[in-house]
């Protein structure tokens, strides 16, 4: 938790990483512990063991659907954008900015579901406020690294009960062609018919995403072949 002593007069926030994901995966919580990859972001602005996390995490549970970025606000006052895709089983968005000059303090979003009910919203906007990620207790906005020990939960940045540095995130939607995604082949089946003729045996795969938007349509989920009979005496 930090104690700082200077008046926060301007807040100029560094380039954004997020992620569209699942219920499976967390970026960050608030009054739950940053991960190293997020200390490391909010502390000095190094993405590459958040990236790690971000990767692992897509990679063991396919929580992770897509990264993005957008370019840095450098004053006060500004505006920046970029594009990220969501769909059905990925439909979370979760994000952080950090805050220069601070000692750990970012601004961001956790697990902001974008889908409502069966459809897309068409557009969404959020108030931000900045959170103290609980790893450094600088005395100052620009003082050197001062580990938190033991370490603190993410909790919300205030001065005096009031709330400061605000920003307003805002998703607008396009209609973005999505294609037909299916699974992997199965097995193929047994091989049936008659004894010493040509048999056929089938194998089939699902459809993992329906397309959308004038999207790829779906392959055939069957294929069959011919074969020799099995257990044929």
């Amino acid at each position: 938790m930090d104690n700082l002593n200077q008046t926060f007069l301007s807040c100029n926030v560094f380039i954004q990483i997020g992620v569209t994901h699942s219920s499976d995966y967390s970026m960050w919580k608030k009054n739950e512990y940053a991960s190293n990859g997020v200390r490391d972001f909010a502390e000095k602005g190094e993405a590459w063991v958040l990236m790690k996390e971000i990767e692992e995490a897509g990679e063991k549970i396919q929580s992770v659907h897509g990264i993005f970025s957008a370019p840095a606000i450098t004053s006060g006052t500004g505006q920046t954008s970029t594009e990220l895709q969501v769909h059905s089983r990925h439909p979370l968005v979760s994000f952080v900015v950090r805050i220069v000059p601070s000692p750990d303090w970012f601004v961001g979003i956790d697990s902001l579901n974008l889908c409502e009910g069966d459809h897309w919203m068409e557009e969404i906007s959020v108030d931000l406020y900045p959170y103290d990620a609980g790893t450094d207790s600088g005395f100052t906005f620009s003082s050197p690294n001062f580990a938190t020990i033991p370490q603190d939960t993410v909790t919300e940045v205030g001065v005096h009960n009031r709330k400061f540095c605000s920003y307003l995130f805002i998703v607008s939607f396009a209609e973005t062609p999505l294609d037909c995604e299916v699974s992997q082949w199965s097995s193929w089946g047994l091989c049936r018919g008659p004894c010493r003729k040509t048999g056929t045996k089938i194998r089939t795969r699902f459809v993992l995403l329906h397309p959308a938007n004038d999207g790829t349509p779906c392959p055939s989920l069957e294929e069959e072949t011919g074969c020799e009979p099995d257990n044929c005496v």
